[in-house]
């Protein structure tokens, strides 16, 4: 009778075995899912506080460099000034633009508009294509 008892708790301790191994492989699935979820996202919030910060930056610059400056910033300069202070960002992947309201001059509103097309590097989750745009206008001062 012992030894079909032990026989008994065996197979009993081999189905336990199974199913926790089977619970362990769902969970794992999901927590990876999860995981890269959230990479994606963190990269994607990364990439849209780089652009936004490029353009704010860029826009400051702008606000000072009227043309009373001694160095006056055209539109094509602020523009390539955006792609310069990237840092996470491939700055052959953005459009910027930077325009004039109506010209450069002291009291003339500066414009300066970014867009990049952020792609998710985890293709397993499908995540669409997103567009990242960042505006700053400003009074030029000087």
């Amino acid at each position: 009778m012992s030894g079909a008892r032990a026989m008994n708790l065996r197979k009993a301790m081999g189905d336990e075995r199974a199913a926790a191994a089977v619970e362990f492989a769902l969970i794992s699935i999901c927590y990876i899912v999860m995981l890269l979820g959230l990479m994606e996202i963190g990269l994607y919030v990364a990439d849209q506080q780089d652009l936004m910060s490029a353009v704010h930056s860029t826009g400051r610059y702008a606000i000072v460099h009227g043309s009373s400056s001694s160095s006056p910033a055209s539109a094509t300069s602020l523009e390539q000034m955006v792609g310069n202070k990237l840092v996470l960002v491939n700055s052959s992947a953005v459009t910027a633009t930077a325009s004039f309201s109506p010209n450069n001059n002291p009291g003339s509103t500066v414009t300066i508009t970014a867009s990049y097309t952020w792609k998710p590097i985890v293709p397993l989750l499908h995540l669409p294509n997103a567009t990242i745009s960042a505006t700053s206008a400003a009074t030029i001062l000087n």
